[in-house]
């Protein structure tokens, strides 16, 4: 084969390559769907319950004082008892949700290590004449390891902002359907702003 050939099918390659990883790392999210479901939704809920409810709750007891600066005692206490509860309900949320989290990537990094040596195992000899050992044991480590980014990924910066951008969503359509239009405006601005510099930094 030409070095041109070889150039050529270098990028499908990369493509079945990773379409195969991907697949993989979803049968281990499918062998635990409970745990999975779990740990991508807890970190988007505690960081609803930590940033999120504190000031609305602050919010409704400067809106308290000022309709009443005599409000009574028990009017002021309810939302100062919210805002304790749900900041202290939304960090055990976040470390609950981190320890399952890591529950699941052990295990499913352990079956991808078993699986990863099987394959290496069906391999012949002129496989591993063609290949160095350390190369093959490096790229071992990392399939395997690289599930914990992607599943990271997923609960922490996907997940952790799409729940509250939900709830944020739905509290202000409670005030006005135009701070959701708005919202939703800039966000999409600074989508189509920020989209030139992320395709430049994978081109790198």
């Amino acid at each position: 084969m030409s070095p041109h050939d070889a150039s050529h099918q270098e990028p499908s390659r990369l493509r079945a390559a990773i379409r195969l990883v991907v697949r993989r790392y979803a049968r281990q999210v499918r062998a635990r769907p409970w745990l999975a479901t779990v740990s991508l939704l807890l970190p988007g809920l505690g960081n609803i319950f930590v940033h999120y409810v504190p000031p609305l709750a602050i919010a409704h007891l400067l809106a308290t004082l000022a309709n009443d600066s005599h409000a009574s005692v028990g009017e002021l206490v309810a939302p100062v008892v919210v805002l304790a509860a749900a900041w202290l309900g939304g960090e055990a949320i976040w470390r609950v949700g981190s320890w399952l989290l890591s529950r699941l990537e052990y295990h499913a990094i352990s079956a991808l290590y078993v699986e990863a040596m099987d394959e290496l195992f069906a391999k012949d000899v002129g496989f591993f004449h063609n290949n160095f050992s350390g190369s093959l044991t490096k790229r071992t480590l990392g399939y395997a390891r690289r599930f914990e980014d992607v599943f990271d990924v997923f609960a922490f910066s996907i997940g952790g902002n799409l729940f509250p951008l939900a709830f944020a969503i739905v509290v202000l359509a409670q005030f006005s359907p135009w701070l959701v239009v708005v919202l939703l405006s800039m966000l999409t601005i600074a989508f189509f702003c920020l989209r030139p510099l992320i395709r430049r930094r994978h081109q790198l």
